[in-house]
């Protein structure tokens, strides 16, 4: 059975933040903070910018399997394979040819904003999921 956009995206959220569940606290909450607030950044800098916000604040620790990666990495890895076509998506924005923030600054104008509000998109299930179990502890 095909699944609805929304659905996918709502799934493929839900799955992210249920990973945090046994994570320290106050990776969840840096998490939380950063799903929070990476909407506004989209709007008023635009999604290179926020990507590259959330690179910086990982310290150079670039590996996602790293128990040391920042919760803004995991973040930034999550959007990524997103828009390369995660989740069973047949919409694919960017290819894995080269890592997100490249293809942002080499790929078309039509395709940054394309994936800027896929990002935007996807951002509305992340904020309800971490509203639901990384701020109030859920299960």
């Amino acid at each position: 059975m095909k699944r609805m956009a929304e659905q996918e995206r709502a799934l493929y959220c839900l799955e992210f933040i249920k990973s945090y569940g046994d994570e320290n606290k106050a990776d969840q909450t840096k998490l939380a903070t950063h799903i929070q607030k990476a909407p506004i950044r989209i709007i008023q800098n635009g999604l290179g910018q926020m990507l590259a916000f959330l690179l910086a604040d990982n310290e150079g620790k670039r590996d996602e399997r790293d128990k040391k990666a920042e919760p803004s990495y995991h973040l930034y890895c999550h959007i990524e394979k997103w828009l390369q076509g995660a989740g069973g998506r047949t919409q694919v924005i960017y290819n894995n040819e080269y890592e997100l923030i490249e293809q942002i600054t080499r790929n078309s104008r039509q395709d940054y904003m394309r994936a800027q509000e896929e990002t935007l998109a996807l951002f509305n299930w992340l904020k309800k999921f971490a509203d639901a179990w990384l701020y109030k502890g859920g299960k």
